[in-house]
């Protein structure tokens, strides 16, 4: 929600304790690609990457929608840097 608002730094606290519970089930890396959205957006590029490379290791629950979109935010976290 603080993400979508604009309010990235409100947004990672909330991130973290949600992937924190979920941490390898398919809501729980989207989180972590929303995580790290918001990290490129606090220009934390380490962080950004991280986030895009987790997921991108993940062996279960990641669809091919969630890689695309993690391969995404590798690229544009690399872009950026």
């Amino acid at each position: 929600i603080h993400l979508a608002a604009g309010a990235p730094s409100r947004a990672v606290p909330l991130l973290k304790a949600f992937i924190e519970a979920r941490t390898q089930t398919e809501d729980g890396l989207t989180a972590r690609l929303a995580l790290g959205r918001a990290y490129l957006d606090l220009k934390k590029h380490s962080e950004a990457l991280l986030c895009a490379e987790e997921i991108l290791r993940a062996k279960k629950n990641i669809t091919p929608s969630l890689r695309v979109r993690a391969l995404q935010l590798k690229a544009r976290t690399l872009l950026a840097q």
